[in-house]
């Protein structure tokens, strides 16, 4: 099955501190693994932030649990991933984050299009291939 979409789950989050936190060290992982970035997506929810990273070539699910783990995002939903890796149950919605929570009328994820844009512009193939380093100031 190919898996071509990292999905991030970051809980905690205020808008205005999650551009910087995100780009923390997260560019690192992408390109130490070669990940080329096609689409970024950045939806807030109540109680944080999903992150849907369209990539070029497919990961196999334990590279990907890996890799989503190693860009932050929740824990136990990662724990929850390598557990259904492992026991083989890959079907489509194997990796999911929830749109909606409890009722279908209830919506909980809603876009965020300028931090979208800054972080896709952030993870771009040629911005990672550039060599700039990072910076840690705010």
């Amino acid at each position: 099955m190919a898996n071509n979409v990292i999905k991030l789950d970051y809980d905690g989050f205020k808008e205005e501190d999650f551009l910087y936190k995100i780009l923390q060290g997260k560019r690192f992982v992408l390109k130490h693994f070669s990940i080329r970035v096609l689409d970024l997506r950045v939806f807030s929810t109540v109680k944080g932030f999903h992150v849907y990273i369209d990539i070029a070539e497919p990961l196999s699910g334990e590279e990907l649990v890996f890799v989503q783990l190693a860009l932050g995002s929740d824990f136990a939903r990662e724990c929850f991933n390598w557990d259904r890796v492992k026991k083989g149950y890959m079907g489509a919605e194997w990796n999911v984050l929830f749109k909606k929570k409890f009722s279908p009328y209830l919506m909980t994820e809603k876009p965020c299009l300028e931090i979208s844009k800054q972080l896709l512009e952030a993870f771009t193939y040629e911005y990672l291939q550039s060599g700039k380093k990072e910076t840690n100031k705010k």
